[in-house]
C-alpha cells in the first residue's frame, strides 16, 4: 500500500460548533473543510501524493460528515468555474461518508503510476494531471448533490457576486461563503486560515469486519486490519438499539505487528434475544480514536426458547423448538437464586419461592443461550 501523509481530518472537533456561524459550504450535514490551494506557498509546502514533487497535483478539497448518520455521497459533483478540459469531479459509486469522516479529494494522487495507483480508504485521486485545480490568486469550489442542491467557498480575488451563472449552472449565491484570502501557501479551512493545519494520518485501515453466530448462540466478531502506529489498542462496544447508547463489553486489545495484516477475533458469550448492534473501536497512544461501521447480529429467540409470561404469578413455561432446557435464575444484583436443568418443552416450574422483584432467567439448550428480563408479582 502506498503511504500517504494526508487521509482523513479528523472531524469531531467541527461537531460542537454551532454551524450558523458562518455557512461553511454546508450541504445535507457535508460541509467543505479545508481547501490546499497553493501546496508549493513560502511559508506552507505539502507533498500531498509523496511523489517528492510540490505542485499542483498535490491539491486537494477535503468534505466532512457533521451528522450522525451515514451519507451517501455517490453521484456528488465537486468543482470550480473553469471551463473544459477540466470538468466537475463526480464522486465514484458506493462512497459512504461515516458519522464524523472526512474524504480528502486529490487533485492528483497518483501521478507517477496513474494505472496501478490504488488510494486508501478515505482517499479520492481526481485524477487531474497538472491541472491547476484550485486557482492561486482566487477561486470558486462548489459541491453540487444529486438532486441539483449546492454550496459554494469562494477564496482570494473571486466573491460570490461576480460568479458566471453559465459556467456553474448549479450555483446557489444564497450559499456562498467567503473563506478570505490564501496566505501565502497555507490552506483555507472552514474555521479561518492556519499554517499550523494539517490533516490527521489515521494510523489504520480496516480491511473486513463482520459478525457470526456460533453454534451454541454466542456472538463471535472477526476483523482483519493494518496498524501504522505502535500501542494501538481495540475495545469492543454494543447495545441493543441503535438509539441507546454503546457501552464496552472488552478493552484493550492489543493490536499486532505494524505495517502488516492482522487478523483478530472476539467471542460475546452473552448476547441479547433479537438484534445486537456492535462496533470495533480503536485507540492509539496518541490519541486518536476511530471505529468501524455497525456490525449486527440477530439472535432468533425462537430457535433457542423463552420464558412465558414474563410476569409471573406462581407458574412458567419455557417454550421453544428444543426438547430439552437448563435455565438459571439470577436477581438484580447478579446472585444466583435457581438453577435447574433437564426441563421439558412446556413443562411447568413454579416460581412461587421468589419474592417479588425483576429477575435475569437465562435459558440454555443445544442451540445456545438467552438471556430474558422476568417480574415475579
Amino acid at each position: 500500500m502506498r503511504s500517504i501523509k494526508v487521509i482523513l481530518s479528523i472531524a469531531f472537533l467541527l461537531l460542537g460548533i454551532n454551524v450558523t456561524l458562518k455557512c461553511q459550504c454546508l450541504l445535507d450535514s457535508v460541509l467543505i473543510n479545508a481547501l490546499l490551494v497553493d501546496p508549493s506557498g513560502i511559508d506552507f509546502s505539502y507533498d500531498t501524493n509523496e511523489d517528492g514533487l510540490i505542485n499542483s497535483n498535490d491539491e486537494f478539497v477535503e468534505i466532512c460528515n457533521t451528522s450522525s448518520d451515514t451519507i451517501d455521497v455517490s453521484g456528488w459533483r465537486i468543482g470550480d468555474d473553469d471551463p473544459p478540459p477540466f470538468p466537475d469531479f463526480h464522486i465514484p459509486d458506493s462512497t459512504y461518508l461515516l458519522p464524523g469522516a472526512c474524504l480528502v479529494m486529490v487533485s492528483n494522487y497518483c501521478p507517477d503510476m496513474p494505472m496501478v495507483c490504488d488510494p486508501p480508504s478515505g482517499v479520492l485521486n481526481m485524477d487531474y494531471q497538472f491541472s491547476g485545480f484550485l486557482g492561486n490568486s482566487g477561486d470558486v469550489v462548489t459541491l453540487v448533490d444529486t438532486l441539483g442542491n449546492s454550496c459554494s467557498v469562494v477564496y482570494g480575488s473571486t466573491v460570490c457576486t461576480q460568479i458566471d451563472l453559465l459556467e456553474i449552472p448549479d450555483f446557489d449565491i444564497n450559499a456562498c461563503d467567503d473563506w478570505g484570502a490564501d496566505i501565502d501557501g497555507c490552506p483555507l479551512l472552514a474555521l479561518g486560515d492556519s499554517c499550523e493545519y494539517e490533516p490527521v494520518v489515521l494510523p489504520l485501515e480496516f480491511l473486513d469486519a463482520f459478525v457470526r453466530l456460533s453454534d451454541s448462540g454466542t456472538v463471535i466478531i472477526d476483523w482483519t486490519a493494518i496498524e501504522t502506529e505502535p500501542n494501538t489498542k481495540y475495545s469492543i462496544e454494543w447495545t441493543t438499539a441503535l438509539n441507546l447508547p454503546f457501552h464496552n463489553i472488552v478493552n484493550d486489545v492489543n493490536a499486532g505487528a505494524l505495517g502488516f495484516e492482522n487478523a483478530y477475533t472476539f467471542e460475546h458469550q452473552e448476547p441479547n434475544s433479537g438484534l445486537n448492534y456492535y462496533k470495533i473501536v480503536m485507540k492509539t497512544l496518541s490519541g486518536i480514536e476511530i471505529s468501524s461501521s455497525v456490525l449486527v447480529a440477530d439472535i432468533k429467540s425462537d430457535e433457542i426458547g423463552r420464558a412465558y409470561p414474563n410476569i409471573i404469578d406462581n407458574l412458567f413455561y419455557i417454550n421453544g423448538s428444543s426438547d430439552q432446557y437448563s435455565i438459571s435464575i439470577f436477581d438484580m444484583s447478579g446472585k444466583k437464586v435457581f438453577e435447574k436443568a433437564f426441563i421439558m418443552n412446556e413443562e411447568a416450574i413454579n416460581a412461587e419461592f421468589l419474592e417479588s422483584g425483576y429477575y435475569i432467567i437465562n435459558i440454555t439448550t443445544d442451540k445456545g443461550f438467552i438471556n430474558q428480563p422476568i417480574i415475579k408479582i
